[in-house]
């Protein structure tokens, strides 16, 4: 039998454990970016010259996969759609010519929820709540803060996974992204982009 110490350790650590899942189901889900909203099928891409900002609103598989990204970095847009950075063989075309396709227009860089560009991580998690994950993403050689949230299975098996991604460089917010996956739908054999959220980079987060 434990001793009182021990089972005062013990309960203090279900406290803790208990507070974190209490902290990610008070998550909330930024759902839209510059009025546009995530469960839309649209596809824009446009740059605001005078807030430093990129707009990219894109769907693969006939709205199966759906992205809608804010940031200040174009080549971050191009790290998660697979462009090339410079010209090549590859039959992708480079970033230098799908910058061509943004049109220059004014349009409202935050989220839904008032997230901005440039703010901080504390910030990012004050308004939000603690994430599901936050790790360093080598890929973009970043800090991200990761929140989700699945849809219940439906009768033909298939449910929808909502992700949101910031991504952070000395501690300023520069990329943001919404996504949704349908998982084990019709259209499960599509090759897409798609960032796998693995449970062993997760690390509790303070603010």
């Amino acid at each position: 039998m434990c001793d009182e110490s021990g089972y005062n350790l013990v309960m203090k650590n279900v406290a803790f454990l208990l507070l974190l899942v209490a902290a990610h189901a008070c998550a909330t889900m930024d759902t839209q970016i510059a009025g546009r909203h995530i469960d839309g099928r649209g596809y824009e891409a446009l740059h605001h010259p005078a807030a430093n900002a990129y707009l990219y609103w894109a769907l693969d598989c006939d709205g199966a996969h759906r992205r809608l990204t804010l940031t200040s970095s174009l080549a971050a847009i191009g790290i998660n759609e697979g462009w090339p950075s410079s010209k090549s063989n590859l039959p992708e075309r480079s970033l230098a010519e799908n910058r061509e396709e943004f049109s220059e227009a004014k349009f409202k860089s935050q989220t839904g929820l008032d997230i901005t560009l440039g703010m901080t991580r504390k910030q990012v998690m004050d308004k939000l709540g603690l994430p599901s994950q936050s790790l360093y993403s080598k890929r973009f050689s970043a800090q991200e803060l990761i929140y989700q949230r699945y849809t219940p299975k439906n009768k033909d098996g298939w449910y929808g996974r909502y992700a949101n991604f910031y991504l952070f460089r000395n501690d300023r917010l520069y990329y943001i992204e919404l996504s949704y996956d349908m998982i084990d739908g019709p259209c499960g054999q599509c090759e897409v982009i798609t960032r796998a959220l693995t449970p062993s980079t997760t690390s509790p987060v303070r603010p």
